[in-house]
């Protein structure tokens, strides 16, 4: 068993967090999540040459360096994030992959999307609005997937 020390626990009891169930990001953070439009198509090949023709007419700065990676519908540039974190998560939506984290994460809420249990959704959102407020390796926020994907940024109401 882990022994907290009293003072610590005391500040847990003491302390109200702040519960993200519903996603609200403040507007600074909404301009950048609607800052540019993705695919799944953009987010595989990001890295891809014969793909960067298409990656030019996103990425009109040159400022995306890519590998890209979505969590929520919502877009991450991983470039600066470590190198296993790129391989690992690059390429990828990692929504179910981070629902598998929760403590609670079992075979049947970890299923699809729609499985998902509210304390689960719950601890998404606390990932994820850390990831938005840079407090994460998971990267720059830089835009959001498209309404043409299933589960584009449109797709969560949570």
């Amino acid at each position: 068993a882990i022994k907290l020390h009293s003072d610590y626990i005391q500040y847990l009891k003491s302390t109200k967090f702040q519960k993200y169930l519903i996603l609200q990001p403040k507007d600074k953070i909404i301009k950048k999540i609607n800052g540019t439009v993705f695919t799944m198509k953009d987010i595989k090949n990001w890295n891809n040459d014969k793909y960067l023709k298409n990656r030019l007419k996103i990425d009109k700065n040159n400022r995306i360096k890519g590998p890209l990676m979505v969590l929520k519908g919502v877009v991450f540039d991983l470039n600066k994030s470590p190198k296993y974190f790129q391989t690992s998560y690059g390429a990828n939506d990692i929504t179910l992959k981070q629902a598998s984290r929760w403590v609670y994460a079992n075979k049947k809420n970890t299923k699809s999307i729609n499985s998902l249990e509210d304390d689960q959704k719950l601890f998404i959102n606390h990932v994820l609005m850390g990831a938005l407020l840079g407090g994460s390796i998971l990267g720059n926020c830089i835009g959001k997937l498209s309404k043409k994907d299933k589960y584009g940024y449109h797709y969560y109401k949570w």
